[in-house]
């Protein structure tokens, strides 16, 4: 078990029996390992819960901790999930206590004070004087006496006994001591018997007798199990009685070993990359140990273990190391220290490595480290020495040089943004502009300088310029695909828009932001939004909503934020706070922002705009040392102390501040910028004071109820009446109320009889910002027994403050969460009493009162018929589900006869996914494929056109020996003679006019695989006998080549005319029929297969929604019906063309029978033959002799003919309107329209139709 790759063991606490499972306690012994990045997984670790009932014990020794972990761990002590325990000495009679029970007899008292004064009660110390004491004999006399104490050399400190542990050590345990002392962080029982020079079993019996004495410690790793040092003090104590000699000799023993261990491979272990770094710069004049402590540095800078990155290039660099390391560990470290925010730190390993790199032909280095130091400036807040680092980098750099020009662009940016912030607008544009003339249209670098130019206009107050280089900006992010860039315009978008005062523009904006950061993952962008919401609500004044999202960021800036995002977040939280009437909290809150430390000019900027603002909400007035140039910001310069009243003054809502209100309003109105007067009418506090549209406003203000609340009450009633869903009915209740009321928490409990929960006979349905174990809990008593009494007398109760309120002067809940307006409200159905409505608000008084009241107690009326009504139709649906059991056995049943078709197609040996059909006549097809798959005999393929025949061919050739080789398929109608041939055997080059280059032949390049001849019936004579010849010798001759060429195919053809009945016409060679029809597969038209429709189109609907990548489309029964009325003379074919147009024309999901008005064949324009529409099959042709041709009377025309015709009449003798009620192409349009003769021009076409249908 491990997080973050630091040791956990597993253990027992006596306090901790009670808990389910003991194997879930797990324990992090000590954090003097812990780094930064550790605590962003515990972070995770919270946010996720404690699933599974976890414990995780991190004890550490805040003497010892590193001083930047320090703040994260404070921050750790601050979460919910989290209890800070902070340990102390015991006293003189814990001491005793524990005394007694550890060593199990009764110390007289003066020798329990004896000892209490050697240990001063240190829990450690007292721990290990027991052992000793137990260890030391003493306790076997019948007396133990202060005087007999005095004989035994009780330790003063941890490092006396560890060092009488230690001399008692025979040589085998104290070498291996020596061993984990050296190492970087423990190590394995193997490597420790290798350089112990031990066997297995004597390591291990030395270990346990290290374990016994307390010495070291046993945690799983990442193999096997790890032995460690159990603290510090043992550690410095054995390395301060060990040589240097021998510390280096342990040193390049576990060198050695680690070198050995990875000699074979290509990249090390990172973890042994670091073990070999520590031991090697342990070593002095060891030649790897810089190159091995620039890998390790890196390593601890993918990781972000920045401390530990810098740690190693330290060491490193004192060790004098080659040039070349020594140029990558100060790059390393300067990053490393830029990342933590110690700037100066930066800088100076910057201008270390700067002045051992003079020798620059490119000039590059130069034109790095001005841009690098004067960021370095900035972030520190020395702006003048910045901006004249990065004019160095303008004059260093040469605009033509490629490698530079990204430097150059970069330092024109910097330079503009500290001339705007500087307000020199022009000299800020100029720098934009020439970064921009440097870049591409569209980078990376050429949306951050856009971003910059609109900062630029919104300084000008050009919103809609400003907007414009926004948007243009976001979507060069788009098409690079970079989620950052994306989010930081959404954060840009909403800044302008809430300096523009369009507070729901800024949401929509936020709202993006929130949902790019979200699906990234991306925490710290999270806490940005979060924060930046907290900044919105408090301007739209709703504090209780900005109290929660800054708490959402607070949270994640704990553990992976900065000091100056930590700052700014305690300052808004204690504005929020102080902005309802919480000065004590706001207070801490302030003062935990200024224990962060943080110096930027923007943070102490915005420190004291915050300060000034907190100092008028408590006072009424500003400090003395208040400056108007502190203002917060120069859209708000104007107005800031008169804001800072108003918001006091709608902080305490008294009718008498009325005029006042209107009269600070008024001259806020006329000091703002044409452009934030605007929306100047949408503010709540104008609603409030001078139109009256308070919602919390108090009786006397609100006469009656305003029309809005009277519809939305109406419309949330209709909506609850509307749904007959009990668990429905009960989250829109409880959603409503919480609309209404505009609340804080709240639960609904209903009647349940066989409920034993903290309300017999009611039970806790649902619950809002409280979880039901929370509400069953001692602490929420107070809830509880308000609800209790509300039902009991029938009546709502109220209080306007808790606090204050006498009836909850004991109540811990109400003081703990600081509750003011509480409401508990039955819900009176028409028999009596069926549940209550609990409702509370932290931050607000008077919540409930008046109006408000009224209209929470008619909502209440209305949500108990509606929860009475939806109560009787639960039970009616149960009633009907017993009466459903039949209907479902008959279910089964078809169910059954469902699996047993199923398992006829599953008896078949190979598997035809993209075949759909489960009717007999489908399986006996597929049966007969399944015989033929595996031999090499010649199959021909008979059916309509639309009925599948090249999957049929498909399916021979991928479910056999020769799926790894070519499948080709050739339509032979559709080629003239000589270019079939070209297409079949190949050509060479000048074989023909055009004949450029050789070409491989169809059949050439399926050599082993298999070869389709679609509508072979249509081939010519001359071809018909070249075809005979490559299948009689299996060779081919290209065009134009002498020489033959040895083809392995298999031939697979197909037609939709009865060859045999060709043969008898003289148009088709007997001896090639033979040839090809080793076996007939006859394919059924889908009219003789019908019970497939259903199935076919089921299976269009999810091609068609996956083609789309929407969901898939359902079809009405009535629908489906019409469907299997049809006879679909184009088959599966017309079938697939059919679905995919009825979908253009769905209605809400499904298809209905207007969806598929466009096919007038379908809808009465057109019927098939009688001798077709009666079900008559076709002749279906014979694997033997071909029949001979009738004499005498002549042919009736075919019904294929008869179709084509009639289609042709029926739409006008458009040939694209023909094709597509056909369900065919139009280019096999034509090819039928030549096989029957029919004339391609229009005026042709409509004669010999109108001829041939006798329609003259």
């Amino acid at each position: 078990l491990a997080l973050a790759g630091h040791r956990v063991v597993q253990g027992r606490l006596e306090a901790g029996k009670g808990l389910a499972n003991e194997d879930a306690l797990h324990f992090f012994l000590d954090a003097d390992g812990l780094q930064a990045r550790h605590f962003k997984e515990l972070f995770h670790f919270l946010r996720g819960g404690s699933e599974g009932g976890r414990l995780w014990l991190l004890e550490y020794n805040d003497e010892r901790i590193r001083p930047d972990l320090a703040a994260s761990l404070e921050a750790l002590g601050r979460e919910e999930s989290v209890l800070d325990l902070r340990l102390r000495n015991l006293s003189p009679e814990e001491t005793r206590a524990f005394l007694n029970k550890a060593l199990k007899l009764e110390l007289p008292e003066a020798l329990a004070q004896d000892l209490y004064s050697r240990t001063q009660g240190n829990p450690r110390l007292l721990t290990e004087t027991s052992r000793e004491l137990l260890l030391s004999g003493l306790l076997d006399r019948k007396h133990l006496t202060p005087e007999a104490l005095l004989q035994w050399k009780l330790p003063s400190s941890v490092s006396d006994i560890f060092g009488e542990r230690i001399r008692r050590l025979d040589m085998g345990p104290r070498r291996l001591l020596d061993l984990l002392v050296e190492a970087r962080d423990g190590a394995e029982l193997a490597p420790l018997a290798t350089l112990g020079e031990m066997s297995a079993a004597a390591t291990r019996e030395a270990l346990s007798e290290l374990l016994h004495l307390g010495l070291i410690h046993a945690g799983p790793s990442a193999q096997a199990e790890s032995y460690r040092i159990t603290h510090p003090a043992l550690r410095e104590l054995i390395q301060a009685a060990s040589s240097e000699s021998r510390r280096r000799q342990l040193h390049r023993s576990w060198l050695e070993y680690f070198e050995r261990e990875n000699s074979g491979l290509a990249e090390p272990r990172p973890e042994a990359v670091f073990s070999l770094a520590h031991h090697a710069l342990e070593i002095p004049g060891y030649p790897e140990a810089a190159k091995y402590a620039v890998r390790a540095a890196e390593l601890h800078f993918a990781r972000e273990d920045f401390d530990e990155a810098i740690a190693c290039c330290e060491r490193a660099l004192s060790r004098e190391p080659q040039k070349e390391e020594r140029d990558s560990l100060l790059r390393l470290a300067a990053n490393a220290y830029g990342r933590l925010g110690r700037f100066k730190e930066s800088v100076a390993k910057i201008e270390q490595w700067r002045a051992e790199n003079h020798a620059d032909p490119e000039g590059l280095n130069e034109v790095k480290f001005w841009l690098a130091t004067g960021l370095a400036y900035k972030n520190l807040g020395n702006i003048p020495e910045a901006r004249r680092r990065f004019e160095r980098c303008l004059a260093a750099a040469d605009p033509a040089n490629a490698k530079q020009k990204p430097f150059l662009v970069r330092a024109h940016s910097l330079l503009g943004l500290l001339d705007l912030e500087a307000k020199r607008l022009d000299a800020a544009g100029n720098h934009f502009d020439r970064a921009l003339g440097l870049l591409p249209p569209s980078s990376e670098q050429t949306a951050e300088v856009l971003k910059h130019r609109a900062l630029l206009a919104a300084e000008r107050r050009d919103w809609a310029g400003a907007k414009a280089l926004l948007v243009e900006a976001r979507a060069m992010y788009a098409a690079l695909q970079d989620h950052h860039g994306q989010f930081s315009i959404a954060l840009e978008l909403g800044n302008l828009a809430l300096d523009m005062g369009s507070l729901e523009a800024a949401e929509a904006a936020y709202g993006d932001a929130l949902d790019l950061a979200s699906r990234h993952h991306d925490d710290n962008s999270l806490a940005r939004v979060y924060q930046n919401l907290g900044v919105l609500a408090c301007r739209r004044g709703d504090y209780p909503q900005a109290l929660e999202v800054l708490a959402k960021a607070r949270e994640i800036f704990a553990f992976l934020g900065n000091a100056f995002e930590r700052g700014l977040n305690f300052f808004q939280l204690a504005l929020a706070h102080a902005s309802v009437g919480r000065f004590a909290k706001a207070e801490e809150y302030w003062r935990s922002g200024l224990a962060q430390g943080e110096t930027s000019p923007e943070f102490l900027q915005r420190q004291e705009k915050i300060g000034l603002w907190l100092g008028l909400l408590r006072d009424g007035k500003p400090p003395p040392e208040a400056r108007p140039e502190a203002a917060p910001s120069e859209t708000e310069a104007p107005t800031w102390d008169l804001e800072a009243q108003l918001l006091r003054l709608n902080l305490r809502r008294d009718p008498d501040d009325r005029e006042t209100a209107r009269r600070l309003l008024g001259e806020i109105y006329q000091r703002l910028p044409d452009p934030l007067k605007i929306s100047f009418e949408d503010r709540a506090d104008y609603r409030h004071w001078v139109l009256g549209e308070i919602p919390n406003a108090s009786p006397s203000e609100k006469e009656s109820l305003p029309m809005d609340i009277l519809q939305r009450l109406t419309a949330i009633t209709t909506e609850l009446l509307g749904s007959n869903n009990l668990d429905q009915v009960l989250v829109k209740l409880m959603d409503a109320a919480m609309e209404l009321s505009k609340a804080d928490r709240g639960f609904l409990v209903i009647r349940n009889p066989q409920s034993p929960g903290p309300i017999p006979g009611y039970e806790i349905k649902v619950a809002r910002n409280v979880s039901k174990e929370m509400i069953e809990k001692q602490d929420s008593s107070i809830s509880l027994s308000a609800i209790r009494e509300a039902m009991q007398g029938g009546e709502a109760l109220v209080t306007d403050n808790a606090l204050q309120d006498p009836r909850f002067e004991t109540a811990e809940s109400v003081h703990q969460l600081e509750l003011k307006s509480i409401l508990a409200l039955p819900l009176k159905g028409t028999k009596g009493v069926i549940g209550a409505l609990y409702l509370d608000h932290r931050y607000e008084t008077n919540m409930f009162r008046g109006t408000d009241l009224n209209i929470l107690q008619m909502f209440a009326n209305q949500s108990a018929l509606a929860l009475q009504k939806a109560q009787m139709i639960e039970d009616l649906e149960i009633a009907n589900a017993k009466l459903s059991e039949t209907v479902e056995e008959q279910a089964g049943e078809l169910t059954v006869l469902k699996r047993e078709v199923e398992d006829q197609r599953h008896k078949l040996t190979f598997e035809y996914k993209d075949i759909v059909g489960q009717s007999p006549a489908m399986l006996e097809v597929l049966s007969l494929v399944d015989r033929i798959t595996e031999t090499t005999v010649p199959v021909w393929v008979y059916g309509e056109s639309g009925t599948g025949k090249e999957m049929i061919a498909r399916a021979l050739h991928f479910n056999s020996s020769r799926a790894k080789k070519p499948f080709v398929s050739e339509n032979c109608s559709a080629l003239p003679e000589t270019l079939l041939e070209s297409e079949l055997f190949g050509h060479k080059k000048g074989a023909f006019t055009h004949a450029d280059r050789d070409k491989k032949g169809l059949l050439e390049y399926a050599n082993g695989g298999t070869v389709f001849l679609d509508e072979i019936a249509d081939m010519s004579a001359t071809m018909q006998a070249k075809l005979l010849r490559f299948l009689q010798e299996g060779e081919i001759r290209p065009l134009g080549s002498n020489e033959l060429i040895k083809v392995d195919v298999r031939v697979v053809s197909a037609s939709n005319r009865d060859l045999s009945e060709l043969i008898a016409e003289g148009k088709f060679r007997e001896d090639l029929y033979y040839r090809l029809n080793g076996v007939t597969v006859v394919l059924p038209p889908l009219r003789e297969r019908m019970e497939d429709l259903p199935i076919l189109v089921q299976h269009f609907l999810k091609k068609l929604a996956k083609d789309e990548k929407k969901e898939p489309l359902e079809i009405a029964p009535e629908a489906l019906e019409m469907l299997m009325e049809y006879q679909w003379p184009g088959n599966v074919r017309e079938l697939e063309n059919t679905i995919r147009t009825a979908c253009l024309f769905h209605q809400k999901g499904k298809l209905v029978p207007k969806s598929f008005n466009f096919k007038k064949t379908m809808s009465g324009g057109m019927t098939l033959p009688k001798a077709v529409s009666a079900g008559a099959a076709p002749v279906k042709p014979t694997a033997g002799k071909p029949a001979k041709a009738a004499s005498g009377a002549a042919q009736p025309m075919s019904d294929e003919k008869r179709i084509l015709l009639e289609a042709l009449f029926e739409h006008g003798y458009h040939k694209g309107l023909a094709a597509q009620a056909l369900g065919i192409s139009r280019r096999y349009l034509y090819t039928q329209m030549m096989r029957h003769g029919v004339p391609i021009s229009r005026i042709e076409m409509k004669s010999f139709v109108e001829e041939q249908l006798g329609k003259k």
